[in-house]
């Protein structure tokens, strides 16, 4: 199933209330704002120092993607992310979320 989460890094209030207003499944921000956007919302809010950001730059990207989505974690994939490479770790598991500039993008 297709979330929208929204990362509030670095911290805007006004751009965080636009998310929430708008919608979006969870917001990220760093973890000293997460107990004020929690107080704004019923959505979760995650700590970004905690979520795992990988670059997909080689195979052993992917791998340590697999890795941590197979320990039962969220891995968040950096801007520059290929379909392909995406693919393949969306057969293992469907707890991966990918950054990106629009929602065009997103929607891919």
């Amino acid at each position: 199933m297709k979330k929208v989460l929204f990362s509030g890094v670095p911290f805007d209030k006004g751009e965080i209330t636009l998310a929430l207003e708008s919608g979006v499944d969870a917001v990220i921000v760093e973890r000293e704002h997460v107990a004020a956007v929690q107080a704004l919302s019923k959505i979760p809010v995650l700590s970004a120092e905690d979520q795992p950001y990988i670059l997909l730059s080689s195979k052993a990207d992917e791998e340590e993607a697999v890795r941590l989505l197979n320990q039962g974690r969220d891995v968040i994939l950096r801007e520059g992310w290929e379909i392909i490479p995406v693919e393949n770790i969306l057969a293992q598991s469907d707890r991966l979320a990918v950054e990106t500039a629009s929602l065009d993008r997103a929607r891919l």
